[in-house]
C-alpha cells in the first residue's frame, strides 16, 4: 500500500488546498455534522406531510394538493414549498446531503486504509507505557532471553494472537495482537454505508418506482417512464378462506408488451413472484372493483374502450374511478360494497362529467348495464363488471448496490463486535540471572479487556514457568490509566 501514501493526500503534507480540503472531507466531525442534518432531514419527512405519489406523477395538481396543505400550516405553507419540505427524500438539498456524506465516508475510509492494512501498530521508540495501556505487568525470570522470547510468542500464538518482533538488540521488543482485521472491519462498515448512499442516490436518479399502476381485467395501460412498456391484464383470480371476507391468495395472469409486440406471455404474478424484464420489475400489490365502460364522441368516434379501475371512495364510500378524455374528466361510482346502497343498484354505475378544470359538473346520471346514456354529449355504455389488479413496477440498477453495502456493512460491524481488536506489548531484556519481561496491555473496547488480560498473564507465566525456572512478579499495575 505504499503507492496509496504517495498518491492521497497525507496529514503530514504541506498544508495547501487540496490537502486541506481531503482533510476536512475525511474528518470525523463533519460526518457528524452530516449526519446530524440528515437525521434533522428524516425528522421532517417523517412529522410534513409528504406529496403522494400521485401528485409527484402528476395526476393530481400539486397546487391543488398544496392548497389542502394551508389549513395546517397556513402562511409557511408557500415557503415550506419552496425548501421542498412537502418532498423532502426527491428534493436536491437532500440528495446533495447523502452525495456529501457519501464521499465524506469514501474519504475517510481512503485515508486510513493503509493503516488498516498494516498490523503493526507499535515501534521501539513508542514503546514506553501507551497513553491508551490499561494494564502492565513487569516479571523476573531466571531464563535466558531468547528461552523467555521463545515461550513468549508460543504462549500467545496459542491464545490466537499473532507477535511480531519489533527491535532485536539488547532487548528483544514484540508486539503481538489479536483479531488484527480489526481496524479494516471498521472502515469495511463505514465504507458499507457509503455505498448505500451511493445505490440509494443512484437508483432514485436513473431509475423509479410507481406504486400504483391499476390495470382493469381485459385493459392494457402503457408503464410510461421511458419504458416503451405496456401491461396487459388477461384475467385475475383470487381464492378466499371459507366465510371469511379475506382473500387467501390472488394471482394476476399478464402479458408484457414492448413497442406493442408481446415479450412475455401469460406470466402470474403473485406478492412474491414478479416479473422480471430488462431491468423492469411488476410486483402485484392490490387489487380492487373495476367496470369495463365504451364512451362514443358526438360525431360518433371511440374515445375510450375498456375497463376502468375504482380505487379511490366518495363521501357515500362508494368504489371510484376517473377517466380523463380530451377535455372532460369523467368520475365513475359504483354501488357500495355492503349492498345499503339505494342511489346506485347493483347492477348499475353512476357517472360525473365535468369539464376539466371546472368544479360544477356538466351531467351526473346512473347507467345500468348493457343500456347506453347520454351525457354531456356523450354516449357510454356500462358493459360489464371487472376487478383490476394494482402493481408496483420498479426499475434500479443499483439495487445490487444496496445490497452490497448493507452486507458489507453487517459483516464489519459483526467482525467488529464478536472479534475485538487485543493488542499486547512485550520487552524482554537481559539481566544477570536471567530476564525482566514487561507486559502492556494496550487499550481495546472494555468489554472483556480484564478477563483477556488475565488470559494472557496465565499463558505467560505458564510458558516461563515450564521451562522450571522460578518466576517473580516485581510490578502489577492494573486500570492505572483509561483509553
Amino acid at each position: 500500500m505504499k503507492g496509496l501514501a504517495l498518491v492521497w493526500p497525507r496529514a503530514d503534507t504541506d498544508r495547501d488546498l487540496v490537502n486541506s480540503s481531503w482533510r476536512l472531507l475525511g474528518s470525523v466531525r463533519l460526518a457528524i455534522v452530516q449526519l446530524a442534518l440528515l437525521c434533522a432531514a428524516l425528522v421532517i419527512g417523517s412529522l410534513v406531510p409528504q406529496a403522494p405519489e400521485e401528485v409527484r406523477a402528476g395526476a393530481t395538481p400539486y397546487s391543488e394538493w398544496l392548497e389542502d396543505r394551508r389549513e395546517n400550516f397556513g402562511d409557511l405553507t408557500s415557503l415550506m414549498s419552496s425548501f421542498s419540505l412537502f418532498n423532502v427524500y426527491h428534493s436536491w438539498w437532500f440528495r446533495l446531503l447523502l452525495i456529501s456524506l457519501g464521499v465524506s465516508l469514501s474519504v475517510y475510509v481512503l485515508g486510513r486504509m493503509e493503516g488498516a492494512l498494516t498490523r503493526r501498530s507499535g515501534s521501539v521508540a513508542d514503546f514506553r507505557l501507551p497513553g491508551n495501556a490499561r494494564e502492565h505487568l513487569s516479571l523476573l525470570t531466571t531464563s535466558s532471553k531468547e528461552q523467555a522470547v521463545e515461550s513468549i510468542e508460543k504462549a500467545l500464538r496459542s491464545l490466537g494472537y499473532v507477535p511480531e518482533i519489533l527491535h532485536r538488540s539488547t532487548a528483544t521488543h514484540l508486539q503481538a495482537i489479536r483479531h488484527p482485521w480489526h481496524k479494516l472491519a471498521v472502515l469495511g462498515s463505514h465504507l458499507g454505508v457509503a455505498v448505500v448512499l451511493i445505490g440509494a442516490l443512484g437508483g432514485s436518479l436513473t431509475g423509479f418506482s410507481d406504486q400504483r399502476v391499476m390495470v382493469p381485467e381485459g385493459a392494457t395501460v402503457e408503464l410510461e417512464h421511458d419504458t416503451d412498456l405496456a401491461l396487459r391484464n388477461n384475467r385475475f383470480e383470487a381464492t378466499w378462506y371459507p366465510d371469511v371476507d379475506v382473500a387467501k391468495d390472488y394471482v394476476t395472469n399478464v402479458t408484457l408488451l414492448h413497442n406493442g409486440k408481446p415479450v412475455r406471455e401469460n406470466v402470474d404474478i403473485r406478492v412474491n413472484s414478479p416479473l422480471s424484464y430488462d431491468g423492469t420489475r411488476v410486483h402485484q400489490s392490490f387489487y380492487g372493483p373495476a367496470v369495463d365502460l365504451r364512451i362514443m364522441g358526438a360525431g360518433g368516434e371511440t374515445l375510450y374502450a375498456q375497463g376502468v379501475a375504482l380505487p379511490y371512495r366518495d363521501a357515500e364510500s362508494r368504489p371510484a374511478g376517473l377517466i380523463r378524455l380530451p377535455g372532460y374528466e369523467l368520475w365513475v361510482f359504483a354501488p357500495r360494497l355492503d349492498s345499503t346502497d339505494l342511489e346506485v343498484r347493483p347492477g348499475q354505475v353512476r357517472l360525473r362529467l365535468s369539464r376539466t378544470g371546472a368544479d360544477k359538473p356538466v351531467g351526473e346520471l346512473n347507467a345500468t348495464t348493457g343500456e347506453p346514456v347520454i351525457i354531456g354529449g356523450l354516449s357510454v355504455l356500462f358493459e360489464r363488471e371487472r376487478q383490476f389488479s394494482g402493481f408496483k413496477v420498479t426499475r434500479n440498477a443499483f439495487v445490487p448496490w444496496v445490497w452490497g453495502g448493507v452486507v458489507l456493512t453487517l459483516l464489519g460491524t459483526l467482525y467488529v463486535f464478536y472479534f475485538p481488536r487485543r493488542e499486547v506489548r512485550i520487552r524482554i531484556e537481559p539481566q544477570l540471572q536471567g530476564a525482566r519481561v514487561v507486559l502492556v496491555a494496550v487499550g481495546g473496547r472494555a468489554m472483556g479487556r480484564s478477563q483477556e488480560w488475565q488470559r494472557v498473564v496465565r499463558a505467560v507465566n505458564r510458558a516461563l514457568a515450564a521451562e522450571g525456572n522460578p518466576l517473580q512478579a516485581t510490578t502489577v499495575v492494573e486500570g492505572t490509566r483509561d483509553a
